[in-house]
């Protein structure tokens, strides 16, 4: 193994002085005494130099010009301004330097003031029952109520766009947010046009939910779940014209798959639609006219053995219509291509063993596309980049090593950079489009000065077949190498998270460092099929998941393990979703390596989860049965020999409560002794800070029990 190289979190100054440092407590985190103070609603002013956030219960704003934000609004001034009694900032977009747009955290009351004069221009009040709402920047406004698209145009006036039939929904988002589909609703250029996905559900079958905190008689409620190799939801494309007061529904056909990546020509005229098929392999960017509905064209189409997954549309630079850039892996790596819209191939922008993992824009000339990508200098962190579409030259902005993110000025080219690492709490620099620094805007303060905290390390193996896989380490603040100490493995293992990151600790679950504190040394590893390494990386998982996955987690454990310092007697592991299923699959792979195990949330059977992701890592149960079985975790259940405790919620709409309750009750048929916990009411992940306290509580508590 080679050095680990340890960003120790302590103060040793403290110590020389003879102060006594604070243990950190999950009383403590779970009352905010650690949460860092930090700007939130971060934006650039359209059109100049100055930015503004939120920050302590007050609106700032700051230019590239004068080294220091200024307070301009308290929370006690806005309220006296809309008339309302709101306990925190609500939700702003500057419009204008002096024009300013107020959602209230409600949802059901949009403002528009104009700050410079201190008065209300407008004020939309929308219905309560609206279950999506989407504001645009010209104060016209789009939401969904009972399935039904309604829009509020220039001039208040409230309109149905829908009539739907029951199983139709319109105005919501679709495919179970798969796909990079995150909006209910996408605004052309102008933002005189939206469009909005409609799903038709009649097909598939409803999964009940009781809920037992109504009444002495629980109410039950019921839920659309597409299970894999099940009927599937049938979409199309709805756009409603503000200036007409038309809605027409873009002509896709039946199509036995996907709509998604739904993206507008900067001049509104065109809507651009990515088609993927239900087996995922084959994609094609289709063109359609914005005005009538009718397809235009095919651009291009892409293909894969295994899969293909569309997670951004079109690219466009606000002054130029006939050319887009697009996110493909077909190199392995997920890399930028310039295309006309044509489809003719110019150039690709980026290549190499790194990959883009998130997209910032273009500037206003329309020659420089800002994106966060990958880096081999920055190994588990996140790099702003900006590429030039006519030079073909990127450029690096950001040297710091950790995770950066960006919020572009298209203005002029600088950039916010909002930077985390291990040994950083929270920076936002601004940064111009050669990576110079022009300013420090804001340096968040350690909540955490004066604890003794874990000590984290980063570092990496070669398996034999010359795979490099990351982890990440954290032992307690009195480590002692001649101490023995039992390990927990902190798992995920799936697709689209990459666990180890260069970030200060309190932007993760705290639970590794408070695990850490009660004396254990937890251990985190990104195997195949995590996110951040390429597809080539992430794929190796298809047709069988939790093979390769329990395998890369075992290889790194068994380094970790020939430490003198390791109790290979006491090992856990725990995680919760994917990391819930990867548990029991370890548990079930290596029943003498755990003595006990947390498995959350967990997906026990592939045939009960929901048709997007599963069938595009594993096809469908009925092209791919052994593959099923195989990663199935049911069927198997006595190969437990550990400890092993279930958690679930009640009103899991993710990995539905039938996962866990199927495992159990094998569990009790095959006589295998197991612990189950049930939120009644909770969601997936347990969202309520009560729950959560009271789930930490518990994982704690388990493996003292169990490893100690």
């Amino acid at each position: 193994m080679g050095k680990i190289f340890f960003f120790v979190i302590s103060f040793l100054l403290l110590n020389l002085l003879g102060f006594c440092q604070k243990n950190i407590t999950i009383d403590e985190f779970f009352n905010g005494v650690y949460r860092v103070t930090k700007p939130e609603n971060i934006q650039w002013i359209r059109n100049t130099d100055k930015y503004s956030y939120s920050l302590n219960n007050s609106i700032w704003m700051g230019s590239a010009k004068s080294p220091k934000a200024k307070e301009i609004a308290t929370l006690d001034i806005i309220n006296k301004l809309l008339g309302t009694s709101v306990d925190q900032i609500p939700e702003f977009t500057f419009l204008s330097e002096d024009t300013i747009q107020f959602h209230t955290d409600d949802k059901n009351m949009v403002f528009l003031v104009d700050f410079k004069k201190k008065s209300i221009i407008s004020k939309i009040t929308v219905d309560s029952l609206a279950d999506s709402i989407s504001i645009s920047s010209i104060n016209t406004v789009a939401y969904s109520k009972n399935g039904d698209v309604y829009i509020i145009d220039k001039n208040r006036n409230v309109k149905r766009v829908t009539e739907n039939k029951p199983n139709i929904t319109s105005g919501m988002s679709v495919a179970r947010n798969e796909f990079g589909i995150t909006k209910s609703f996408i605004w052309s250029a102008s933002e005189n046009k939206v469009a909005f996905y409609e799903k038709n559900e009649a097909d598939i079958q409803s999964f009940p939910f009781v809920n037992y905190s109504s009444s002495n008689y629980p109410s039950v409620s019921y839920q659309k779940y597409p299970f894999a190799g099940t009927a599937n939801e049938k979409y199309r494309i709805g756009v409603y014209n503000f200036v007409d007061s038309t809605l027409i529904y873009l002509n896709s056909g039946n199509f036995d798959g996907y709509l998604t990546n739904v993206s507008w020509s900067p001049d509104d005229n065109y809507i651009y639609v990515v088609f993927l098929t239900r087996n995922q392999k084959m994609l094609t960017v289709k063109q359609f006219d914005a005005s009538t509905g009718n397809y235009v064209r095919t651009i291009f189409s892409e293909e894969h053995k295994l899969y293909v997954e569309p997670e951004n549309g079109l690219l466009f630079a606000s002054n130029q219509s006939n050319e887009f850039l697009w996110l493909s892996e077909k190199s392995g790596y997920k890399h930028l291509y310039h295309y006309t819209v044509d489809g003719e191939l110019l150039n690709p922008l980026t290549s190499g063993d790194w990959e883009i993992t998130d997209v910032v824009g273009f500037d206003n000339t329309g020659k420089n596309f800002y994106f966060i990508g990958t880096s081999p200098g920055n190994k588990f962190g996140r790099d702003i980049y900006v590429v030039n579409v006519i030079s073909l030259k990127v450029t690096k902005l950001t040297n710091s090593v950790g995770v950066h993110a960006a919020v572009l000025n298209s203005f002029n080219g600088t950039v916010l950079d909002v930077f985390s690492s291990n040994k950083s709490v929270y920076d936002i620099s601004i940064l111009n489009n050669r990576g110079e620094k022009v300013q420090d805007v804001y340096s968040a303060v350690n909540p955490l000065l004066g604890y003794s905290l874990p000590q984290v390390g980063y570092d990496s193996i070669v398996t034999p077949d010359k795979i490099v896989l990351n982890y990440k380490i954290i032992k307690p603040s009195h480590f002692n190498e001649k101490i023995k100490y039992p390990i927990i493995l902190n798992v995920y293992g799936g697709p689209h998270v990459q666990m180890i990151k260069n970030i200060w600790l309190g932007f993760e679950s705290f639970l590794p460092y408070l695990l850490a504190e009660q004396g254990y040394v937890v251990l985190t590893i990104d195997g195949r099929g995590a996110y951040g390494y390429g597809f080539n990386f992430e794929s190796k998982i298809y047709g069988e998941l939790g093979k390769v996955e329990t395998i890369d987690q075992k290889s790194i454990l068994d380094v970790v393990k020939k430490n003198s310092w390791a109790d290979t007697t006491k090992i856990g592991v725990y995680g919760s979703s994917f990391g819930g299923f990867m548990t029991l699959k370890m548990l079930q792979t290596y029943p003498s390596a755990f003595k006990a195990g947390i498995s959350m949330f967990p997906v026990t059977d592939w045939n009960l989860y929901e048709i997007m992701y599963t069938e595009r890592y594993m096809g469908t149960p009925q092209s791919n049965a052994a593959g099923y079985q195989a990663s199935s975790v049911l069927g198997k259940v006595e190969k437990i020999k550990s400890k092993c405790l279930i958690i679930g919620g009640g009103h899991d709409d993710v990995t539905l409560p039938i996962n866990y309750y199927s495992f159990v009750d094998e569990c009790v048929e095959k006589n295998v002794p197991v612990d189950m916990f049930i939120y009644p009411n909770a969601k997936h992940g347990v969202l309520t800070i009560n729950s959560r306290f009271h789930l930490y509580q518990k994982i704690i508590s388990y493996f003292d029990t169990h490893l100690k």
